[in-house]
């Protein structure tokens, strides 16, 4: 597994938000809620699409907890905020970036290695950010040659 480490600036998007738990996944609900009224965001900056996680305090493996997912793209200063659309900035920070290849079980085995085994030998920990992963053209979760990057909030140790 590939690590790259980005200092990301500041974002701002606009999306869809619904609260879920891992055992309590209602992804599938969020973004048939939000792809139709994609073409109703004035001010995209591209048609890339943003999956972000926010949690309350730090990342828990618990798969009760809850957190707000969204489904969202960037957009500039002057987006429009259509009808049941909120805007969400993520802030300024450094990031592990990875890329997730393949369908959707073979991704989250990357994502495991990351945080089992990446992550406590490096000089970083989790960060209190959102985590999010962006879908280019490239995505495509029920087949082989899909591809994502994730981007997981990190700081250093020390």
């Amino acid at each position: 597994m590939e690590v790259q480490i980005e200092n990301l600036p500041q974002k701002k998007l606009v999306g869809k938000r619904m609260r879920m738990s891992r055992s309590d996944d209602r992804t599938v609900a969020l973004f048939r809620g939000f792809k139709p009224h994609l073409g109703l965001i004035e001010g995209k900056l591209n048609a890339t699409i943003w999956c972000l996680q926010v949690y309350e305090g730090a990342l828990n493996s618990n798969v009760d907890v809850y957190f707000d997912k969204w489904a969202a793209v960037e957009v500039n200063d002057a987006a429009t905020l259509p009808p049941e659309m909120e805007k969400f900035t993520i802030p300024e920070g450094l990031y592990a970036v990875i890329l997730l290849q393949g369908i959707h079980t073979e991704a989250l085995k990357t994502l495991v290695d990351f945080y089992q085994n990446w992550l406590s030998q490096s000089p970083y920990i989790l960060d209190d950010r959102p985590h999010f992963q962006i879908m280019g053209e490239k995505y495509h979760p029920l087949s082989p040659d899909s591809e994502e990057e994730a981007w997981i909030p990190i700081r250093l140790k020390f």
